[in-house]
């Protein structure tokens, strides 16, 4: 897994659109800014984006395949929570680390046979 950068991101009614440099069709996602990118090694990505308020903030969280289908997503959500994203970290190539609410620590499986993403939260230790 490693970290993708060779887009640009828009907003627009109804989502965020990705352009790519090559000549990959445009990418539609929730929210309105991402967070995070990263390329798997089927070719799939994973994108981490929000809606940019941190005092109320949804991550969503997309699997798209080759294709440029979304095939799996996540929403994390409290209400009247802040959420901010940080301390990502590649665990593995389908595994990755990261902290939304501040004294919470997810880990995000995911399973590349059946494209499907799982979280969970992590102990405190």
């Amino acid at each position: 897994m490693r970290a993708l950068n060779n887009y640009s991101a828009q907003e627009q009614q109804g989502g965020l659109a990705l352009s790519f440099e090559d000549a990959r069709p445009q990418l539609l996602l929730p929210g309105v800014l991402v967070e995070k990118g990263f390329k798997l090694a089927n070719c799939d990505s994973l994108w981490l984006t929000s809606n940019d308020c941190p005092y109320e903030e949804t991550l969503f969280v997309s699997l798209v395949n080759s294709q440029g289908c979304i095939v799996d997503k996540l929403e994390i959500y409290k209400p009247y929570t802040p959420g901010i994203l940080s301390e990502v970290v590649v665990v593995s190539g389908s595994r990755i680390q990261f902290k939304f609410w501040s004294e919470k620590r997810h880990q995000l499986l995911i399973d590349l046979l059946k494209f499907t993403l799982m979280l969970e939260t992590l102990s405190n230790e």
